[in-house]
């Protein structure tokens, strides 16, 4: 009989090819069978697959997720990771509802699972009791699943007890805030922080097994670390025991375990932390103790410093009886004599002190280092001691004061500014970053600056008592799982940084506070250092990490060369508050205190900040790990500037932040930017005067280095002098010499003096030979010459003398060269005189030889001296270098040292006068009531009379030169070249007055007046300077004007415009002069008369360019008045105003002064007289006078002022653009208005303030600009002797060049929190700190002012609010105590102060004050400086001022701003790692991830995300989306001009990336990944392909026979998840295919996918074997992650733990029976003879028992019938045909019957009907697929070896 036969001989499944050529030995379809590796059997065999067994019952909740698992092969062990997500609730305690994750170790060898970890994140239970009120105790069904941490409303719990653990009444919860408004039976939920923070969606793929630490990362969530052992430990119950049994039944949350606090190896020197307020409740983990990033300190130390060893009083000036150190003969006593001493104060020495006395008196009483006697102290107390004396000097007086001072130690770190720190060490070998490092270890003497010694003395450290604080922090502000604490030490301008010593726990409670004791004191740590020995160097890269730049989540982690690498991450954050973005909004100001406001004495060295320098402020976000955020400034409001007006002063920066904080912000610091280079202080020796009028300044050759030719010099400090040189003193070195330039070493020796006689006639003569300015030689008579000089030394040797102008009175010129000396005719007589030839001209110094220029005027007593000059090489030449700067009035002040009797005239101007009144005497005649330039009768007092004011009460002025009438009446008549002539005197001011026509100056002749009379100076070609007492048309101020010296920056303190004229008279009967007022006045202030209404000028001044008619204002006025008033002393101030107009010739056009707008383009000094063709000389001379007298601090006197009064400049004002006469005038006599820019017009007036009232030389010269006087400036008189040395100096500063294009910020101050909460209360303010607010607004100062002490804080229910514990009761002066809106000062405890908002009033008696939490948007005062302020000028911030010592650095830590925007970045193509891991040398770097080091590397984006890591020989496969790479580990490679590469080793940790062959990926599916040796299998759903990476590279193993069924799958399902697993037992690759779809909030569910257009599974898994080279099987079962090891594979599902191949109930998977869906079968083809139709009728296998169904008996019309068959007596489980179907027509086979070891049956086709009737149908035909399948999965029976196909049509197995 004909037949068809099939096997099982390939063993594997072909979807692919035609069912006409499927190959023979494959299938099509299979389910739950396996070929070839059968237990038992031989190859070929198919039979059912062995159930799985679970091994972990019941650890976790039903419905929980695997996420994750991975097997440590050296332990034999697995670990898996669960999401408890679902919710669980207790049966058997029905009341508890919680949620936890876990994970959970299983070990194979011993079958015991352990708990890991367990994360209760949230539990739900119900009150037993009401809450009445506000309590801080809740009494709960059950405290079980509740810890300290959990948040219940806006409460965080402090602690719980347990009523069965702790035997007590009831389970409590104590809250640390209080709670209200619930009711008995109300549910509360209470939750915390996911720490593990496992999604039940997000596999993980990245997971390594380190020793004792498992490591993970999800792409969700912070990568974390997790010590195996120390966890086990803490997973267990709520007690403080250590979990020993390493199983817990009843694991409710992992606590934290570190090692014994007393040192002891106890438990492998283990515990579980003990809460420092609850000791019998434990600590437990946080997030902050699994991540991989650690956090670092937020506060430095702080430092307790002292210049003494011991804390008593050391110091006193005091006075001894000197007499005891004395013999009787007066010699000093023999050393080593004993004798009784008495101070004028107690000490507090002790017997062995050495104490050290002076008698020098000019040193400091503090410091002194010159002593005179030493003693050793024997006994005594108070002011009485016994002494030794151990050695006494020779040349002790018998003054009786001494300084006595205690001998101390040598000071610690005398040269160098040390910072200190400190960092946490982790109980796992973690280094913390290093925390902010505190100021510097530094304590300046009194200053002390003595060019001798070539150092500021000042700055030498005198630090002997050092105490390191304040570096252990409160037990809630600091990760519990720090176990050690290293001290670090840094020393300024070096990169090393030290550990002076590692702090224990169990060293002592003064290193490290108790935990419990933390609450009691406010200790929190305390080192003593006592030396300045190093204990060890850190690695230099850890000052290049201010923070680990841990990834925030990772998609892939893998370890390689020993470094943990994360690959597609995420770095940097969003700056963004809810939807809008953070853009920084800082307020900077600076705060600079006097000393005197301190109450200091000048040179002591006060913290400041350098002056004359621009401060950038920037801040910086750190997340709650301590990521920080680059820079963020703000550019306009963020930046100060800091003048060196306040260099004697101490300043410092303030700082608020007006922009919200970001989200995720927990803390933010301040950096700073400031780019200047280093700069020197340098003291002054001496100065010289050089050649060509500039000075010498001679300087100790140490400092040499200092400066060089284009260095800028800045005068500090005066000589000899603690005064600061405050205004503008930089000064260009114009030349250096290393030694004394030739000129200063001149050494003039008096040849001796000749004095004039007493009538004057031994000096010049009426014709020549006088000493006048700019003349250059004098005549003296000569037997009075040669009486005096001899002739072989002054005649014959010239050329080699100098000559000096002087009188008895002490004034004197300074010293000109002789050219020549030689007789002539010059006394009336052949060679009656000699005639004195001089190199230059005799400048104004010689002006006080005659009082006005003339021989007639000279004065008495003049004297000539005559010197002899030689060039000599002094001493203080010696050790010195000279620096040539230019001599002005600053250097002359300030160096040269002159006081009024040592001054010489320098410049002199000619003054002229103006003054105009309003005539009071009516309106008649030639005497219009306008303003007239007559002098008003009683203007000045009636009893002054001279020569030139004549007055009489109620008459005309008689002054020589009235403008406009002769003292008879009648009109003055200036002479012809006048334009003030009787004709236009009437026209001068408008004619008619201004009653009939109120348009002031419109006359052409006060055109002509000021334009040719005032500006040509009469005809002399200048410009006329002027006391100004004068009339104008408009005080409008220039926006250019400026002034130096008026206090409030505003001119109306002297010179206010506002005016008011009488009520009720109109504008032409006034009768007042115009008031000058304050502009913040009101009327009734100032009205005379009483009315009622002022119009107020204010400095906007008339319309210049209307017709300038008055505007009424009621029955007022607003007019321009006089704004100015000559000389005058009133209320304390004295002024003079001069005047000057056409300073700008040539501008003659409106362009030319900016139109309209005039005013902002009024010209400064400079510019105002500026040279011009004919005028260069008299411009420039002007010019440089009031560039001089303007200026304060300088000295000058009217040259006739019978007094020789000196005044001095103490402020200046500009008042620009004065307007002489009207437009509108202009345009009516002209017939347009351009005359009116004419310069005549525009007046410029100078108002100098001085320090004393000034000589009126107004009552010397007439008032119509027809005389003039002298007004000479004074410099110092530079003697022959130069300067001399002082022991206080003057002191220069280099001006420093800008580093520009630098952005570097450096950190100054420590972590400020956002908001306070419990987790950083601490970080605000040390306890201890203080605390201030003022309690009486009426007492300014400190006196107003109330300090508390903080001794601990408090929450409330308010999460904005914060209590403040105060170490005393609140009081002040009123009894109110503390008000809300108040604002609260607290002085941090690290330099720094915030204020903070009082949010309740509190009254006397509270000590508390309850305060705005808000930290961030606070003002605070930062503790950061630059320098040392003495007071006096001099700002150091150098070792000693010495050239290239150590200097106070900006800041230790650096950072910069960038130029894109900051945001959050997803690396999808970067890797980035770690440091180093070596636990045989106990380095635990994995936390250490410095982005100054090259730790990233970047792959091709064109390769996709990375998706997988996977270390492999050495190397890392990179498993990208569409690409998988090789990246070199610890080498790299060298490529070949082939294009070849060769491997080299290399320092990189991460080498060159190569790619293998093919174009796949693994898509978004790492999940798919397993790997088995050598092999790694993945998927690629894009396209539609599995993979093989093997050593010959990528093979898609899906085109296998499967190519079509996977590429269909993987893109009809969407959100595909595809978890590979490999199975060492079978040697299977597994793929379990799913898929998640987001179903609304409720979560996910499964989206069912089928394998066939019949049958569906969701989901499924399918085989591939190695040995098969083919896909044996689809799988009923599914999974969550599995793991195969040891020869056993193991999944998950639901979070439990599954072993395979165990059950012999056969397909039984996770604990679910085999369903309809999950029995076993085979599909197979029977394709022989393709093209034949055939009629097949029976099928027979061969193979176990087949499936019997028993038969029933069937009655009908009441007769039984049966089979008569005997086989079928009952059922029996077994294999049948589920379906034989053809491309003609469909079967099937129930059972079979045995026949000698076979199984046949004929097959039954469908039953025909007329709905399925067809024509050609034939029984069974065409080709077949049967389909043989298993009645109970659970038989062991195997399929058939082989399945025939009979010729007769029939199906058979065999």
């Amino acid at each position: 009989m004909p037949e068809f036969s099939k096997n099982f001989a390939k063993g594997k499944m072909n979807k692919d090819v035609d069912e006409r050529v499927v190959p023979l030995g494959e299938y099509r379809d299979a389910l739950n069978i396996e070929v070839l590796s059968s237990e038992g059997s031989d190859q070929g065999t198919v039979q059912t697959l062995l159930g799985n067994i679970e091994r972990t019952l019941n650890l976790v909740p039903d419905a929980s997720s695997c996420v994750g698992s991975i097997v440590n092969n050296e332990e034999n062990c697995i670990y898996y990771l669960v999401s408890g997500g679902k919710d669980y609730y207790d049966n058997n305690k029905p009341e508890l509802y919680s949620k936890s994750d876990y994970i959970i170790k299983y070990d194979i060898d011993q079958t015991l699972y352990t708990y890991v970890f367990v994360d209760t994140y949230l539990a739900k239970v119900s009150l037993d009791s009401a809450l009445e009120g506000d309590t801080n105790t809740l009494s709960c069904s059950s405290t079980e699943f509740i810890f300290p941490g959990m948040r219940v409303s806006n409460s965080i719990v402090a602690h719980t007890l347990d009523a069965n653990l702790n035997q007590n009444d009831s389970n409590a919860v104590t809250l640390e805030t209080p709670l209200s408004g619930f009711d008995l039976g109300d549910t509360l939920t209470f939750q915390k922080k996911r720490l593990l923070n496992f999604n039940e969606t997000a596999t993980i793929t990245g997971i390594n097994i380190v020793d004792d630490l498992i490591m993970f990362t999800d792409g969700l969530s912070e990568p974390k670390i997790i010590n195996i052992k120390r966890s086990i430990l803490g997973t267990g119950d709520k007690s403080t025991s250590l979990n020993s049994v390493g199983f817990s039944n009843n694991p409710v949350n992992t606590r934290l375990v570190n090692r014994r606090r007393d040192g002891s190896f106890e438990d492998d020197g283990l515990e579980v932390v003990s809460n420092y307020k609850f000791t019998a409740s434990p600590v437990y983990c946080k997030e902050e103790n699994v991540t991989t990033v650690k956090r670092k300190p937020l506060t430095p130390p702080t430092l307790k410093m002292s210049s003494t060893t011991q804390s008593r009083n050391l110091r006193v000036d005091s006075t001894l009886i000197t007499d005891a150190f004395l013999t009787a003969e007066g010699d000093p006593i023999a050393t080593q004599s004993q004798l009784e001493i008495t101070l004028s104060d107690p000490v507090a020495w002790l017997a062995g002190d050495f104490v050290v006395l002076t008698q020098d008196l000019d040193q400091d009483p503090l410091s002194f280092t010159d002593s005179d006697i030493r003693l050793r102290v024997v006994g005594g107390e108070g002011a009485s001691w016994t002494v030794v004396v151990e050695s006494i000097s020779s040349g002790i007086s018998s003054s009786s004061t001494f300084y006595a001072l205690l001998q101390q130690e040598e000071a610690l770190f005398e040269f160098k500014f040390p910072r200190f720190g400190y960092r946490y060490k982790y109980i796992d070998g973690q280094y913390s970053a290093f925390s902010p490092f505190s100021e510097i270890a530094f304590l300046p003497g009194p200053y002390s600056y003595d060019p001798k010694e070539g150092y500021n003395l000042a700055m030498a450290n005198r630090v002997r008592s050092l105490k390191v604080e304040n570096y252990v922090p409160h037990p809630d502000n600091r990760p519990q799982d720090v176990s050690e604490i290293d001290i670090l030490y840094k020393e300024e301008k070096s990169s090393v940084i030290y550990t002076v010593k590692t702090i224990l726990p169990n060293d002592g409670t003064e290193l490290w506070p108790a935990d419990v004791n933390f609450e009691n004191t406010s200790s929190r740590g305390s080192l003593n250092i006592e030396s300045e020995l190093i204990h060890a160097v850190v690695p230099a890269n850890q000052l290049l990490r201010p923070w680990d730049n841990v990834p925030r989540s990772a998609k892939s982690q893998e370890v390689s060369a020993n470094r943990v690498i994360y690959g597609n991450y995420v770095q940097n954050y969003d700056l963004r508050k809810g939807n809008s973005l953070v853009t920084p909004d800082l307020n900077v100001t600076y705060e600079s205190k006097t000393y005197e406001q301190d109450n200091t004495p000048i040179g002591r060295a006060l913290k400041s900040l350098k002056t004359n320098r621009t401060y950038q402020i920037g801040v910086v976000y750190a997340d709650e790990h301590g990521r920080e955020t680059p820079v963020l400034a703000d550019k306009t409001k963020g930046s100060v500037i800091i003048p060196k007006e306040h260099c004697a002063s101490h300043s410092s920066l303030t700082a608020t932040i007006a922009n919200n904080a970001p989200d995720w912000a927990k803390s933010f610091k301040f950096f700073i930017k400031e780019t200047s280079n280093e700069y020197y202080n340098l003291a002054m020796d001496r100065w010289y005067n050089a050649e060509d009028g500039n000075l010498w300044i001679s300087f100790p050759s140490s400092d040499r280095n200092k400066v060089d030719i284009d260095t800028f010099l800045e005068l500090k400090k005066g000589h000899d002098a603690d005064a600061a040189v405050l205004e503008k003193a930089r000064y260009k070195i114009l030349a250096i010499e290393n030694e004394a330039p030739q000129y200063i070493k001149i050494d003039r020796k008096s040849q001796g003096i000749l004095s004039n006689d007493a009538g004057n006639t031994l000096i010049g003569t009426s014709a020549e030979g006088f000493p006048f300015a700019d003349y250059n030689f004098i005549t003296v008579e000569r037997e009075e010459f040669e009486s005096v000089f001899d002739e072989s030394h002054v005649i014959s040797k010239a050329s080699e003398c100098s000559l000096k102008i002087r009188n008895i009175q002490g004034e004197r010129s300074e010293w000109y060269k002789i050219t020549s000396i030689a007789l002539g005719n010059f006394f009336g007589s052949p060679n009656s005189g000699y005639k004195i030839q001089v190199a230059e001209t005799f400048g104004p110094d010689v002006n006080f030889a005659s009082t006005n220029d003339s021989f007639a005027s000279r004065t008495s007593n003049l004297q000539i001296q005559i010197t002899r000059d030689e060039f000599v090489n002094k001493p203080e030449f010696d050790g010195r270098f000279f620096v040539k700067i230019f001599k002005d009035r600053i250097a002359e002040e300030n160096l040269m040292l002159t006081d009024d009797d040592n001054l010489v005239v320098v410049k002199g101007l000619d003054i002229r006068y103006l003054h105009t009144y309003v005539n009071d005497t009516g309106g008649t005649g030639n005497e219009p009531n306008s303003p007239g330039l007559n002098v008003i009768a009683d203007e000045w007092p009636n009893n002054v009379t001279n020569e030139y004011f004549g007055l009489a009460a109620g008459g005309l002025n008689t002054h020589l030169h009235p403008f406009g009438y002769e003292t008879s009446g009648t009109p003055y008549d200036f002479d012809e070249d006048s334009y003030i002539e009787q004709n236009h005197n009437f026209d001068f001011f408008g004619g008619g007055g201004l009653l009939s026509n109120p348009t002031i100056c419109k006359g052409l002749s006060a055109i002509r007046f000021w334009k040719d009379y005032v500006v040509d100076d009469l005809g002399n070609g200048g410009p006329v300077v002027f006391i100004d007492d004068a009339w104008a048309v408009s005080w409008k101020r220039s926006k250019r004007s400026h002034h130096n010296g008026f206090a409030n920056d505003n001119y109306e303190d002297f010179h206010s415009a506002p005016c008011y004229y009488s009520t009720g008279e109109g504008f032409a009967g006034r009768t007042e002069r115009c008031y000058w007022i304050d502009s913040g006045a009101t009327a009734a202030q100032f009205h005379p008369d009483g009315g009622s209404i002022v119009s107020w000028y204010g400095n906007e001044g008339l319309n210049l360019f209307d017709d300038n008619t008055p505007t009424l204002v009621g029955d007022s006025v607003d007019w321009a008045q006089n704004g100015s008033r000559g000389i005058e002393s009133s209320g304390g101030n004295h002024f003079m105003d001069l005047s000057s107009v056409g300073g700008l010739h040539g501008k003659d056009n409106e362009d030319d002064y900016g139109g309209d707008n005039y005013q902002d383009k009024g010209p400064e000094i400079t510019e105002y007289f500026s040279d011009h063709t004919g005028q260069n000389e008299l411009m420039a001379n002007t010019r440089d006078f009031f560039s001089l007298i303007k200026e304060e601090g300088v000295r000058w006197r009217w040259r006739q002022d019978p007094d020789r009064t000196i005044c001095t400049t103490v402020g200046f004002y500009e008042h620009r653009g004065i307007v002489n006469y009207q437009k509108p005038a202009v345009a009516a006599l002209f017939g347009d208005d351009s005359a009116f820019w004419k310069d005549s017009n525009i007046r410029n007036k100078f108002t100098i303030k001085a320090d004393k009232p000034i000589f009126d030389a107004r009552t010397l010269i007439a008032h119509d600009l027809s005389m003039k006087t002298t007004l000479e400036i004074m410099g110092p008189y530079s003697s022959e002797d130069s300067g001399f040395s002082s022991k206080n100096p003057a002191v220069f500063e280099t001006y420093p060049k800008e580093d520009i294009g630098l952005d570097i910020y450096y950190e100054i101050s420590r972590a400020y929190p956002i908001s306070l909460s419990l987790e950083n209360d601490e970080t605000l303010a040390i306890i201890g700190a203080p605390i201030r607010y003022v309690a009486d607004e009426e007492i300014v100062g400190e006196e107003g002012l109330i300090t508390h002490t903080i001794t601990g804080y408090e929450f409330t229910s308010n999460v904005n609010q914060v209590k403040i514990l105060l170490s005393s009761e609140l009081l002040d002066s009123n009894g109110v105590g503390v008000v809300s809106g108040q604002y609260v000062t607290i002085g941090d405890g690290w330099g720094g102060f915030i204020e903070l908002l009082v949010e309740q009033n509190h009254v006397d008696g509270d000590s508390f004050i309850i305060v705005n939490g808000n930290i961030h948007n606070s003002k605070i005062k930062l503790p950061w400086f630059n320098c040392y302020s003495f007071g006096n000028g001099v700002e150091s911030d150098r070792i000693r001022d010495d050239f290239n010592a150590p200097t106070i650095q900006n800041g230790v830590k650096a950072s910069t701003t960038i130029a894109e925007q900051y945001k959050e970045e997803r690396r999808k193509t970067g890797l980035i790692f770690s440091g180093i891991y070596n636990s045989k040398s106990g380095v635990n770097r994995f936390n250490q991830f410095i982005q100054a080091e090259p730790i990233t590397k970047d792959l091709n984006p064109d390769n996709g995300s990375i998706q997988k890591l996977f270390s492999r020989q050495g190397d890392i496969v990179v498993f990208c989306e569409d690409k998988v790479l090789k990246v070199l580990s610890q080498k790299d490679a060298l490529f070949n001009a082939d294009g070849n590469s060769n491997v080299t080793a290399t320092s990189k940790v991460l080498g060159s990336a190569n790619p293998f062959s093919g174009d796949y990926g693994i898509s978004t599916n790492p999940e798919s990944f397993a790997a088995d040796e050598y092999r790694c299998y993945f998927t690629d759903t894009q396209r539609g392909a599995v993979l093989r990476l093997s050593m010959d590279g990528i093979t898609e193993i899906s085109s296998y026979g499967m190519s079509d069924y996977f590429t269909d799958t993987f893109s009809n399902i969407p959100n595909i998840k595809l978890f590979g697993s490999f199975d060492p037992r079978k040697g299977n690759y597994n793929i379990c295919i799913t898929s998640l779809q987001r179903a609304g909030l409720a979560g996910y569910q499964e989206v069912i996918t089928g394998i066939n257009k019949n049958t569906f599974f969701s989901p499924i898994t399918v085989s591939y074997s190695e040995r098969a080279k083919g896909w044996v099987s689809f799988k009923s079962y599914v999974y969550e992650s599995a793991v195969g090891v040891n020869n056993q594979y193991y999944t998950f599902k639901e979070g439990s733990m599954w072993q395979h191949h165990l059950n012999p109930v056969r397909n039984k998977f996770h604990g679910i029976n085999p369903g309809v869906n999950e029995f076993s079968y085979v599909s197979v083809i029977f394709n022989d003879a393709a093209s034949s139709v055939k009629n097949f009728q029976t099928i027979k296998y061969e193979g176990s028992q087949s499936k019997i169904d028993k038969f029933s008996t069937v009655s009908f019309e009441g007769v039984d019938y049966t089979d008569k068959e005997f086989y079928n007596l009952s059922n029996k489980k077994g294999w049948f045909v589920e379906y034989a179907e053809t491309d003609l027509e469909n079967g099937k086979v129930r059972e079979f019957l045995n026949k000698e070891g076979k199984w046949f049956n004929y097959i039954a086709g469908e039953c025909t009907t007329l709905e399925n009737l067809d024509e050609s149908d034939f029984t069974v035909q065409g080709i077949g697929i049967g389909v043989l399948e298993h009645s109970d999965p659970n038989s062991v029976a195997p399929l058939p070896k082989r399945i025939f196909i009979k010729e007769s049509g029939a199906f058979g197995w065999d």
